[in-house]
């Protein structure tokens, strides 16, 4: 969030709603404590709600649900927890248990889109020696991961440097209206006959860089960016 924002206000606001009203005058009481996160574009703040509606039905208030929930829990303080890690060697055969116990939930309290589940071990001392109560040999097998829904896939551009926040929605528009992909009826992108063509022509071409990879994009857009903020020089890159 940018410094001339008053979170303390925005937050304050909340305050009337009959379902985070009480978590938003905690926030208050201690203070709004946001992350900075480590990039922005510039284009915009974070999304925020900017006042406390409560008359809103269907679509709309999921939607304004998750943006005040989210902004509360940004202002919010991180959970706080212990965890136990127990090494447990049977007969040569080497195991491990974790155990949590929560402290804090904090910022959990309002954003239900998370979970941090206990998991509570017995106490144990180093070297403890104990019998355990039964031995199973479970069968299974891996299974193929799923098909990318629209929020993996921006998850995957942030993670590789792709776009910013005000693009990501129109490189994901252009690869749809140029048929490189399809979707599922429970919207999930599926690779069309184009799409797969065309990196099997660029993973032909045998190039030193990858033109099916991201790697080129994204080392662009950091030269991009390096002279949006006048590091280098347009003649540089």
């Amino acid at each position: 969030f940018p410094s001339s924002m008053n979170l303390s206000e925005l937050v304050a606001k909340q305050q009337e709603h009959r379902d985070w009203g009480a978590f938003a005058g905690f926030v208050c009481e201690s203070g709004p404590t946001p992350r900075q996160g480590n990039k922005s574009d510039e284009a915009h703040p974070p999304i925020h709600p900017t006042k406390c509606v409560t008359n809103l039905t269907g679509d709309d208030k999921k939607v304004y649900d998750f943006i005040a929930r989210h902004f509360l829990a940004c202002c919010s303080k991180d959970a706080k927890g212990t965890e136990t890690t127990a090494e447990i060697d049977i007969n040569g055969e080497k195991f491990t248990a974790k155990g949590l116990i929560i402290l804090e939930k904090n910022y959990l309290e309002v954003y239900p889109y998370e979970s941090w589940n206990a998991k509570l071990l017995p106490r144990m001392e180093v070297g403890q020696r104990f019998e355990p109560k039964s031995i199973e040999m479970v069968d299974g097998q891996t299974t193929s991961p799923p098909l990318l829904t629209e929020a993996d896939l921006i998850g995957l551009m942030e993670k590789h440097g792709i776009g910013t926040d005000a693009t990501h929605a129109e490189h994901i528009e252009t690869i749809k209206n140029r048929n490189y992909v399809g979707l599922t009826p429970d919207k999930r992108f599926i690779p069309g006959q184009l799409g797969m063509g065309l990196v099997d022509g660029y993973d032909n071409m045998s190039f030193d860089i990858g033109m099916s990879k991201p790697d080129m994009r994204a080392a662009t857009e950091r030269e991009l960016l390096l002279i949006i903020r006048g590091t280098k020089q347009r003649s540089q890159v």
